[in-house]
């Protein structure tokens, strides 16, 4: 593809209709009822304000007020501090408009222009095939902004590497930058997927120089606010609030391997059943586009299922693997967000002499790999679909149980993935209270219990269908 120094006026205004398309699905489909999900909030909303109060103090003074949350929070309370008192309306806004960017870069990057609407809205179409714009939009969790911008980082970076422009390079590391300021494990999780998919063939290593290019400054340019922010808070360079976190219970082998389970297969929210119906049609997609011959993955096909293995994978040994409040496994959505936006961008037709586009009739390796791919598609779809439905039931609320440390219950309510049922904490919690000296945080050291692992089992096992 031939650099391009103008600007396409269609172009431009065909990627600006589709984010504003996207952008109203989505806060629709997020508003409908009163339904909001906290989360985390209530501690990263005003650290902006806590920042101006922490500049009086001298440079050696750590700022204990600002909450654990990394730089990219910051810059969300920032903006919600400026639009009112409450965030809820704001913030729902912000986030459908993040998940509306993709379409708009889906356009932006494509070779031809009708093939990038064709891709806008077949974006929006798996993003509806997902609980994702019904639960995590009117909501406190920002994942769903990291995943936007890491996988148009990687929409930009891998476009570069097949139709060289002017702009890609600069797009993938604003974006890298960006993406990786919501988790300071997102940029070393970035770095190493990126070497383990160029390392085993000799065109990935020698495109190496290349791929640092593309994202190199940005990760390096993410590390350093992250020092910066862990400097300002804690006068340390790392993360000490997570790292406190992580010391309070630390999965063992065989808790990582059930956890690892869950993020693949709960049907609580696993990625089959929060991710699968989205995925079995890019599965089908993406072999219908090779005529359905089987071969080894390229580099920009391997960097994002490398990404989201990687990424998700990590999560078994955090000690609560879906996220403390959830359903669906949380903190796995920026790694199947931003595989979901790069897949999407490969799908376009390949346009260089000895691509993988086929010619020819049916013989039994094709019949085989199309009866095998359908397969699959037809097996996540039926286990995803149920759980995409949830979403859009009007008591959808009820799949997000109140704070273990009430002792309210959900009314014939589904425990979130991987979070404890209440009726198992509260036992938990309530045998602590008759100890006789109550710990100041009782949640901190329910954690720390041996009874604690069950309850996250119990949550993992639920099926949230079957209520």
């Amino acid at each position: 593809m031939a650099a391009r120094a103008d600007i396409d006026p269609r172009r431009l205004l065909a990627a600006v209709a589709a984010a504003l398309s996207c952008l109203a699905l989505f806060f629709w489909i997020s508003g409908r009822d009163a339904f909001f999900l906290p989360t985390d909030i209530a501690y990263w909303y005003q650290d902006s304000l806590w920042l101006k109060a922490c500049r009086s103090r001298p440079w050696t003074v750590a700022c204990p007020e600002l909450s654990k949350f990394p730089l990219g929070y910051l810059m969300n309370s920032v903006v919600l501090q400026r639009l009112g008192p409450d965030p809820r309306a704001a913030l729902q806004l912000l986030q459908s408009a993040a998940l509306s960017l993709p379409a708009a870069g889906l356009v932006a990057a494509s070779v031809r222009l009708r093939h990038g609407c064709a891709q806008a809205g077949l974006y929006a179409l798996l993003i509806v095939l997902t609980p994702l714009p019904a639960f995590y939009l009117r909501s406190g969790a920002l994942e769903v902004q990291a995943g936007v911008f890491l996988g148009l980082a990687l929409l930009f970076g891998l476009r570069q590497l097949r139709w060289p422009g002017q702009a890609w390079p600069w797009l993938s590391n604003a974006c890298v930058l960006v993406g990786c300021l919501y988790k300071d494990s997102l940029a070393p999780t970035f770095a190493l997927a990126v070497l383990l998919a160029a390392v085993p063939s000799r065109s990935g290593r020698a495109a190496l120089p290349q791929l640092a290019r593309l994202w190199g400054p940005g990760l390096v340019g993410a590390g350093l606010a992250s020092l910066v922010w862990n400097l300002t808070r804690y006068r340390s360079l790392l993360p000490l609030g997570y790292l406190e976190e992580a010391s309070l219970n630390r999965p063992s082998p065989s808790q990582a391997l059930f956890s690892l389970w869950g993020l693949f297969l709960s049907p609580n929210g696993g990625f089959v059943a929060f991710w699968g119906a989205a995925f079995a049609v890019l599965l089908a997609l993406s072999l219908a586009r090779r005529r359905w011959t089987p071969a080894w993955p390229d580099f920009a096909e391997r960097l994002p299922l490398l990404l989201l293995l990687l990424g998700v994978s990590s999560m078994a040994f955090w000690w609560a693997p879906f996220g403390w409040v959830a359903w669906g496994a949380r903190l796995s959505v920026p790694f199947a967000l931003a595989a979901l936006i790069a897949a999407l961008g490969e799908l376009e037709p390949p346009r260089r002499p000895g691509s993988r586009s086929c010619r020819g009739g049916w013989d039994r390796r094709r019949a085989v790999t199309a009866g095998l791919a359908l397969l699959l598609a037809a097996l996540l779809l039926s286990r995803s679909l149920p759980y995409v439905a949830l979403g859009y039931r009007p008591d959808r609320g009820r799949f997000f149980a109140p704070s273990p440390a009430t002792a309210v219950a959900a009314k014939g309510g589904v425990q979130p993935a991987g979070r404890p049922a209440p009726s198992c904490t509260q036992r938990i919690l309530a045998e602590m209270a008759t100890q006789p000296q109550p710990h100041p945080n009782p949640l901190v050291r329910m954690w720390r219990t041996e009874a604690y692992w069950p309850c996250v089992e119990q949550g993992l096992r639920a099926d949230p269908a079957r209520s």
